[in-house]
């Protein structure tokens, strides 16, 4: 995906989402750390 489409995504388990929801819903996602705020990184 990074080559093709530029993406940085690193994937999250459904322990790892749960920590930045607050819903029980998802059971995985991807994750674009440079996409961040520069105040959150």
């Amino acid at each position: 995906m990074r080559d093709a489409f530029g993406v940085d995504w690193e994937p999250l388990d459904a322990a790892q989402l749960a920590t930045q929801l607050k819903t029980t819903r998802y059971h995985g996602g991807l994750f674009e750390r440079k996409r961040l705020p520069t105040f959150i990184r």
